[in-house]
């Protein structure tokens, strides 16, 4: 919107509409930039939530009782 409002007004007539095709073109953009970072985020907790219990499972192998480290 800066860009928008750097370049200046213009004449009555045709303020609105143009006002609306960059405002609609605008909505398609950022309905494109949130649905991107909504599905980052989401994989993000998916990995998140694996690695949490790959913690869990390391965790929990005790080794105490191990004498070799042979599988």
């Amino acid at each position: 919107h800066t860009s928008w409002r750097e370049i200046g007004p213009v004449s009555k007539e045709i303020r609105e509409e143009l006002w609306t095709r960059f405002k609609n073109a605008s909505a398609v953009i950022n309905k494109k930039y949130q649905s991107f970072f909504e599905e980052r985020k989401a994989n993000e907790k998916k990995n998140a939530e694996g690695k949490e219990a790959l913690c869990v499972k390391i965790e929990a192998i005790s080794t105490d009782n191990l004498k070799t480290y042979a599988a």
